[in-house]
């Protein structure tokens, strides 16, 4: 488990170039046609701290090429998902301040979605609309446009 210390450092980084996105995936094995994954990524030009994120949360680090524009660098990209994804976040959350709402929406997610793989199918009926809901304010959270 990482320190205080490197937790805040993390969060710095998330709170700069990460993303909390919760989004469908295509999946024809289930009855509705697609899953909900909760993803937490980092994006950035150096490689130095990626292999803590690695270390202490697992998931996978790889290069993200852009296309050339101009004197852009290739980027170096650390991304966890649903379950990994969740216990990052609940980790980092003490030290986020400009994205702890989106990380508390994504563990809420996470946790209704986990539940559902608990309970089974019978007792599903409000979590779809929850998540649903969720996926929205987090759209509405990472739209990207003018500041206000």
């Amino acid at each position: 488990m990482p320190t205080k210390t490197e937790l805040a450092y993390m969060a710095g980084f998330v709170d700069g170039d990460g993303s909390i996105t919760l989004h469908q995936n295509v999946n024809p094995k289930c009855r509705d046609g697609f899953t909900w994954v909760v993803s937490l990524r980092v994006q950035i030009t150096t490689k130095e701290p990626l292999p803590l994120f690695a270390s202490s949360f697992g998931g996978k680090i790889c290069p993200f090429y852009r296309k050339s524009r101009g004197r852009q660098k290739d980027l170096l990209c650390w991304v966890v998902v649903r379950k990994k994804a969740m216990r990052a976040l609940q980790a980092l959350l003490p030290y986020l301040r400009l994205k702890s709402d989106r990380a508390a929406l994504a563990i809420e997610a996470q946790m209704l979605l986990n539940t559902r793989r608990q309970i089974g199918k019978n007792i599903w009926s409000n979590v779809p609309l929850r998540v649903e809901e969720i996926h929205r304010q987090l759209k509405i959270l990472n739209h990207r446009g003018k500041s206000v």
